[in-house]
């Protein structure tokens, strides 16, 4: 508990039933404080867990939790911290106009969002992003945003709890990009030509 102290986080200790310790309040062995997901404590590997709401917070929280033995755990240690300090960091971020990026966890749930977190923070990611984040298919594709907008997205590989980013840039401003570039480009060689062109001409010999 000394590595929390005077930080952003707390320290969680979780029974099948309920939290047994909470450093967001002082110790109470008759406080009942309950589990978001009552039920077997999961074993094995550590893990990132996202809720939308905390037992004694009515805000987004995350925690990373490791068993207290690899099978049949009877607690699990966690260590928790306020998803805006996630939030904060995806809305620091400079995008294009219209692009937005947003962190997810390994059930597809919307941790953070670049545009609009408090109207999508704690949903579930479109269709076609839920099914490239479940096949492992990182790298770019067409999507569509929660908010309608036909997109080419970029997916990252999961890290190792699972969790993913995507960012996803309108299609329609893709389009304009790569249209003005393409002018760009054409006039740029236009102008190279007529350049190389000009000076063909001067080096030509000049007939009486």
């Amino acid at each position: 508990m000394a590595a929390v102290h005077g930080t952003d986080s707390w320290v969680l200790v979780n029974a099948a039933d309920r939290q047994v310790l909470n450093t967001l309040v002082p110790y109470e062995p008759s406080l009942v404080i309950p589990r978001l997901r009552p039920g077997p404590l999961p074993g094995g590997e550590p893990e990132a867990r996202f809720s939308l709401r905390g037992p004694l917070m009515a805000e987004p929280v995350i925690g990373l939790f490791a068993p207290d033995r690899p099978s049949q755990p009877d607690y699990n240690v966690g260590v928790a911290f306020k998803g805006a300090i996630v939030q904060t960091l995806v809305s620091s971020q400079v995008l294009p106009p219209g692009g937005v990026a947003a962190v997810m966890d390994q059930h597809r749930k919307i941790v953070a969002r670049s545009r609009e977190p408090a109207k999508w923070v704690g949903s579930t990611a479109t269709g076609d992003i839920q099914r490239r984040a479940q096949a492992r298919s990182e790298g770019f594709a067409e999507s569509v945003t929660l908010d309608g907008v036909a997109s080419l997205s970029y997916l990252t590989s999961a890290n190792r709890y699972g969790w993913t980013t995507v960012i996803a840039l309108p299609s329609a401003t893709l389009v304009a990009t790569a249209n003005r570039l393409t002018v760009q480009a054409l006039a740029a060689a236009g102008g190279a030509a007529f350049g190389g062109l000009g000076r063909g001409l001067v080096r030509l010999p000049h007939h009486q």
